[in-house]
């Protein structure tokens, strides 16, 4: 680990690694330190989560859910008082089914809104999961940013959730004179499992909805259950996202993925963190569209949007969506 470190200390110090777009640079020095707290990260995870996490989403396959519960609602809250914005619930829908959260800065004028979906393998996850990020973006910039909660496989596997976030967007669409953002400039976006069903969502909804962005950060690509790629061999132990744990997702999921047939994106940024499982399908992924714009921070982990460890791939994360949302 310390020979890697120091291999890929040198190569950053050489080129700036990991934009493909010059108007969302990252520093050599923001590089170098995304790997220091990255790696640091990885020497003081406690030994064993992942599988952990992978025995409680088995157990829930099964039946059992008493473990899953406890994972389910874990999240950095860490200084997140700092962060000076509106926080409101609402409840919604046709039977009062939708549960989200709305960010808005303190202006509170009529502003771009992101409608934001939490990672979590569609296993894991909820509000209070990217809480702390939807209040950096909201606090960051003239954005706001509707968090949406959704149900959760194995209990509810594909495509419950998927109908759940579409139901959501209609909804929310709807509520733009209320919550006083402008319909024309509204996102869809999400980390991990959350920025595979923003894809999955922009799919399936009706032409009508107009949707002018998509924000994904490190996002769950494929849900076929095959990941034969070297990404998947070189970090699929010990890097924050075990290749057993995607598996055991994949398989509660039940997901039939239609992303092959999406001909076409509208502007679309897209973060990931260079030492992931998924990297190599999310390069591919992102070299078919030509409205995607790409950022590797080549140093990070899987998770750095809620993992809490990794405080300049997040910060470098909100101010790159900030300044792509104000286009």
């Amino acid at each position: 680990m310390k020979l890697k470190k120091q291999l890929l200390l040198f190569i950053m110090s050489a080129i700036c690694i990991g934009v493909y777009a010059d108007n969302y640079s990252v520093s050599k020095k923001e590089q170098q330190q995304i790997l220091i707290e990255a790696d640091n990260w990885i020497d003081d995870m406690p030994d064993g989560i992942d599988d952990r996490l992978s025995d409680a989403v088995n157990h829930a396959l099964h039946g059992f859910y008493s473990e899953i519960e406890r994972f389910r609602n874990l999240a950095d809250t860490t200084g997140i008082d700092k962060y000076k914005v509106k926080v409101e619930n609402f409840t919604g829908g046709k039977l009062g089914e939708l549960s989200m959260r709305l960010y808005s800065p303190l202006s509170d004028s009529s502003t771009p809104i992101l409608i934001y979906f939490h990672g979590g393998g569609w296993s894991l996850g909820s509000l209070e999961t990217s809480d702390k990020f939807c209040r950096a973006l909201a606090s960051a910039g003239n954005v706001k940013i509707v968090s949406v909660d959704y149900p959760l496989a194995p209990e509810n596997p594909y495509p419950n959730g998927l109908k759940v976030c579409i139901e959501a967007v209609d909804y929310i669409l709807s509520k733009s004179d209320d919550w006083k953002f402008n319909p024309d400039l509204v996102s869809l976006g999400g980390d991990g499992a959350g920025g595979n069903l923003a894809l999955e969502t922009y799919a399936n909804i009706k032409e009508d909805k107009k949707i002018k962005s998509l924000v994904l950060y490190y996002p769950l690509i494929n849900t076929s259950g095959t990941l034969d790629v070297a990404s998947k061999r070189e970090y699929g132990r010990g890097y924050g996202f075990d290749s057993r744990l995607w598996e055991i997702f994949v398989q509660a999921y039940k997901g039939k993925s239609i992303l092959d047939s999406i001909t076409s994106l509208p502007p679309t940024l897209m973060i990931t963190a260079g030492r992931d499982i998924i990297i190599e399908e999310e390069r591919l992924f992102s070299k078919a569209y030509p409205n995607l714009t790409y950022v590797l921070l080549e140093g990070a982990v899987h998770g750095f949007i809620t993992d809490g460890h990794q405080p300049t791939a997040f910060n470098k994360a909100v101010e790159i969506t900030n300044a792509f949302l104000s286009q």
